[in-house]
């Protein structure tokens, strides 16, 4: 049996740029990580950058995507394609993160047919499950999980 490798994965959210990129690809490629996978999931506009440097510098860290569409293709403006992201180099996708439920109304229903349509594309979904910001102020997260 496999044992399970612990994942660290990094939101950028809507924050960084093409140097950051950079930067974060030469520290790991000198950096030796045992038993660890670390994941940096960028803006969308940073992802074939980031991809790039990690493959220059031999970088050990994976590239993932913050969301996808569930759809394959066709007229959904602002979307991105698990089929996308794979062109690009991405290994893994943000499913169900709680800004995505909150601010675009993302429905668990929604997110199950994400991770389904991400598995069968081959990414690695990476599924959130956890409080609001305002849940976790109020500690309410294990209430909540």
């Amino acid at each position: 049996m496999t044992k399970l490798r612990p994942l660290i994965a990094a939101n950028w959210k809507m924050n960084g740029n093409r140097d950051l990129a950079e930067e974060f690809s030469k520290k790991f490629s000198t950096q030796q990580l045992n038993n660890i996978d670390v994941v940096l999931c960028p803006p969308s506009v940073y992802l074939e950058s980031l991809i790039t440097q990690v493959a220059a510098n031999q970088s050990v860290i994976k590239v993932g995507a913050q969301n996808i569409s569930e759809q394959a293709k066709g007229a959904y403006t602002g979307e991105t394609s698990t089929t996308m992201l794979l062109e690009l180099g991405c290994e893994y996708v943000i499913i169900g993160h709680s800004e995505r439920r909150s601010l675009f109304g993302e429905t668990p229903e929604l997110a199950a047919t994400k991770y389904l349509v991400a598995l069968q594309a081959g990414l690695t979904p990476i599924l959130c499950t956890g409080e609001s910001d305002e849940q976790r102020q109020q500690e309410l997260t294990f209430k909540v999980i």
